[in-house]
């Protein structure tokens, strides 16, 4: 008996904690070891051998669940980062969404007031200014999608939602001509040098990116069960830092996407203008770069859109 225990520690203390989990699955679902076996003498193993199992089975079940939105080898960032006001608000969906019945006609009030409703969502789940606006105020520009390339973004080539992966602009210049209505919205970064030092940047922009990601998807989501099943939204930055974390997108090396519905290109990666979308709405931005002077960047927006009709 002693012997058994033994063998079933030394496996526990020894081999990575999700193989020591499933060993002590398969030893338990087996019965090899019975209740009456727990004796005085060998007692003592039982926390250790528990404890690591019960951690086993917490560290797969948070790198198994999308929900969770974050990657298992993402960066903690800077200290204190884990209180983040944008971590403990991240979007959780607990109510089940609508399913209407889909029309090829949408009468012009009902249009009107379902963009209304997901401009007021995007605003419910934290964006600070949204806007309906008519699709064609979306200027698809070749300029936008080589300063991808020229100078060299860190994320280009490296996840199949940045170029050279993503839609070419005259693509996405039809594509997007058969839309009529969006909704577009931003979050206030705040403060500013979140994105604007570059020091801070590389830790605490991936949060306002993330949540920018997840609004676009609910939002995506709620158009589709309304009945707009060609509702598209894309996002802000790159999703494969602010969702999985991984240095190279799992898809391009052969793999799946652990956030499907939330992964997205950003609205500059398929070529769209948005600072000159930003402006034309009427919202003040600045432009930001590696070298700005963060005293002078008055804002900074994580901007996000849907195209839903």
């Amino acid at each position: 008996m002693l012997t058994i225990w033994k063998q079933i520690f030394l496996i526990t203390w020894m081999t990575p904690t999700r193989r020591s989990g499933f060993v002590l699955q398969q030893v338990f679902r087996s019965r090899s070891i019975a209740p009456e076996w727990i004796v005085p003498e060998t007692a003592f193993l039982l926390p250790w051998v528990l404890t690591a199992h019960f951690y086993a089975l917490r560290v797969e079940g948070a790198e198994a669940s999308p929900a969770a939105g974050q990657g298992s080898s993402r960066p903690e960032g800077l200290a204190g980062s884990r209180s983040s006001p944008l971590r403990e608000k991240s979007i959780v969906n607990d109510h089940l969404g609508p399913s209407r019945a889909i029309a090829l006609e949408i009468p012009a009030d009902q249009l009107q007031k379902d963009l209304e409703r997901f401009r007021q969502k995007s605003l419910e789940l934290g964006a600070s200014m949204a806007e309906v606006i008519a699709a064609d105020w979306v200027q698809i520009d070749e300029r936008v999608r080589l300063k991808c390339s020229v100078s060299l973004c860190p994320n280009y080539d490296k996840s199949v939602h940045c170029p050279p992966h993503t839609p070419s602009t005259e693509f996405m210049r039809k594509a997007l001509s058969r839309y009529a209505h969006a909704v577009l919205f931003a979050l206030e970064v705040s403060p500013a040098d979140h994105f604007s030092v570059r020091s801070v940047q590389r830790h605490a922009a991936g949060d306002w990116t993330r949540k920018c990601f997840e609004i676009v998807g609910t939002l995506e989501t709620l158009a589709f069960g309304s009945g707009y099943y060609l509702a598209m939204g894309f996002g802000q930055g790159s999703c494969r830092k602010a969702l999985c974390g991984q240095d190279k997108c799992l898809v391009l090396e052969g793999g799946s996407c652990p956030y499907p519905l939330k992964s997205r290109p950003s609205m500059e990666a398929v070529g769209i203008d948005v600072y000159g979308l930003a402006t034309k709405v009427g919202w003040e931005i600045y432009p930001i770069y590696r070298s700005v002077n963060p005293a002078e960047v008055g804002r900074a927006l994580s901007v996000g859109i849907v195209f839903v009709h």
